[in-house]
């Protein structure tokens, strides 16, 4: 379990209140500069507190018992650049005095068994994210530290590291990760909190919607201290206590209908717009990205990870690094081999699915 109660450090935090419970992956949101990497540094007792106290695993921050209780990564920090992917494990390894085909379970469940012999410094930012992480479970700690563990690196290495980490917490690990606002961590995490202007605050209210509830975004005015447990609502359209049906108090007002996410695209000299339900997948293709649909492929000019976050709500589902699929369309998912997979529209086409996406669709679709 992971404990925070009043840290502050002069300039940097100011009186943070957190606790991670075991089994929850929390998020902490934050702009560059905002504290997060100071933050960690705190809980991993590299930075000194002016104020305040941090338990990890039960363990007083910074201790070599706690320390030993920690799994941590960071951005940019936590290999051996001049050694390769096995020596940075195995090096670890004996330091932990953990066996060795653990080392080897975690570089095939994270992808890298092909790297085994490539120099950390020569990985690229998606494979040294994935070595990181695989270097921070090594030892199957009760609690992970992660900062920035998906930033800046390659869509299929962040849905890959988001997917682990919410399997470790899964497993009944204390998960405490910042971000920038990675979609894939924020949809797997069990709360979210913001840092910003030294103070850390979580949304206090929660509104239930079609789907799912969405969180009331902070830290303006209703969010509360991360720490306080935050206050649910009914969902739009219910009636409050003692109040008679179909009756909406005027301080209440209803919530405005979410506006449809039409995608402007080019088919040769027309502009058209195409709603969400009317685009089949969309793809990544020399450096341009195209949509599928009833008028053929069409040219956008949006990344793929744009288009993905405009069509979060509206069924679409990354297959692939460089695939966006209509999950509406899909008539089956067919397994080729044990590891090779695809997604077989109702029109008769084949999307691809790679493995780590075919993992967490599976755990999507509970298949």
């Amino acid at each position: 379990m992971i404990v925070i109660r009043g840290v502050t450090i002069a300039g940097k935090l100011t009186d943070i209140d957190l606790a991670v419970k075991p089994g929850e992956l929390v998020a902490v949101v934050g702009s560059r500069g905002s504290g997060k990497t100071t933050l960690m540094r705190a809980l991993l007792g590299q930075h000194p507190l002016d104020r305040g106290t941090v338990t990890l695993g039960g363990c007083p921050a910074g201790t070599a018992e706690c320390l030993a209780r920690v799994g941590a990564a960071g951005e940019a920090w936590g290999l051996l650049d001049r050694l390769t992917v096995w020596e940075n494990l195995r090096t670890f390894v004996r330091l932990w005095g953990v066996p060795e085909s653990r080392a080897a379970q975690l570089l095939h469940r994270l992808d890298l068994g092909g790297r085994r012999g490539v120099r950390a410094d020569r990985l690229t930012p998606g494979e040294a994210a994935r070595l990181r992480l695989a270097r921070a479970l090594l030892h199957d700690p009760p609690v992970l530290l992660l900062d920035e563990p998906a930033g800046d690196i390659d869509s299929e290495s962040a849905a890959q590291i988001a997917f682990t980490i919410a399997e470790e917490a899964e497993a009944g690990k204390a998960v405490l990760v910042t971000t920038f606002g990675d979609p894939r961590i924020l949809q797997a995490a069990s709360r979210v909190c913001y840092l910003e202007g030294t103070l850390l605050m979580e949304p206090a209210v929660r509104l239930a919607a079609a789907g799912g509830g969405r969180t009331a975004a902070g830290p303006q005015a209703g969010a509360a201290p991360a720490g306080a447990a935050p206050a649910e609502v009914a969902p739009a359209g219910a009636a409050p206590a003692g109040a008679a049906v179909g009756a909406r108090p005027e301080s209440q007002p209803a919530l405005p209908p979410r506006p449809v996410p039409h995608v402007a695209a080019r088919k040769g000299d027309r502009v058209l717009l195409f709603r969400p339900e009317e685009i089949r997948y969309a793809y990544a293709r020399d450096k341009a990205v195209y949509i599928e649909t009833g008028e053929g492929p069409c040219g956008v000019s949006f990344t793929l990870s744009e288009l993905e976050e405009r069509l979060a709500e509206s069924g679409f589902f990354r297959s692939h690094k460089a695939y966006l699929v209509n999950l509406s369309y899909v008539k089956e998912i067919a397994a080729w081999t044990r590891d090779s997979y695809s997604l077989i529209l109702k029109d008769g086409e084949e999307v691809p699915l790679s493995k780590h996406r075919a993992h967490e669709l599976r755990v999507r679709l509970n298949w």
